[in-house]
């Protein structure tokens, strides 16, 4: 959220080139970071098992991790899915570029107003996370696959609504239904899948 804010910021008073740099630097933070956590994870891992278990090198790791995919490739409920999944990802379209375009420059929001909905879209994904664990964590996958679909339709129908610009026939300005359709739906829609 952090990020989006201060891309908003940036974008809207300075060259994208600095929005660019910014983002690499936190990239780079990020990875330091992240071999930093390696290295005391590690060192804490050799503390507790204290030799129990010699160490493996890369390539047997790698083959027992890839022995351990086979193992659960070969499970129904995993292979399913995973085939539902790839089919879902290869079959629906995106309409991310288009939608950019309508938003920029059809309705005319700024570059802030659509920075902000990045950072509305990190919130939305912050509840639906929350909502998973609370309601969702115990269900069956099936189940989950099948509201997100029902929510994809009705996002399709919701996405038509404001292409048309039906949202100003009920009176409903561009900026607030977009808010509360990214809330609802986006909300809903990262909870499910």
């Amino acid at each position: 959220m952090f990020g989006s804010l201060l891309g908003a910021v940036i974008t809207e008073h300075y060259h994208p080139k600095w929005s660019f740099l910014i983002y690499s630097m936190f990239g780079l933070i990020v990875a330091v970071l992240g071999t930093a956590l390696n290295k005391s994870v590690e060192s804490d891992d050799e503390e507790k098992e204290e030799g129990k278990k010699e160490e493996l090198s890369l390539i047997q790791e790698l083959k027992r991790n890839a022995a351990s995919i086979k193992e659960a490739a070969q499970m129904p409920e995993v292979y399913r899915t995973i085939l539902y999944l790839l089919l879902a990802g290869l079959t629906s379209p995106s309409f991310s570029e288009y939608f950019y375009f309508f938003q920029m420059n059809v309705i005319k929001f700024s570059k802030f107003q659509y920075a902000m909905l990045g950072v509305l879209g990190y919130a939305s994904l912050t509840l639906g996370t929350m909502f998973y664990n609370r309601f969702l964590s115990e269900k069956e996958i099936r189940f989950s696959l099948q509201i997100a679909c029902w929510i994809g339709v009705f996002g399709s129908l919701v996405s038509l609504c404001f292409v048309m610009r039906w949202n100003l026939l009920l009176g409903i300005s561009d900026i607030a239904f977009v808010v509360l359709t990214d809330v609802v739906l986006g909300t809903l829609g990262l909870a499910y899948t």
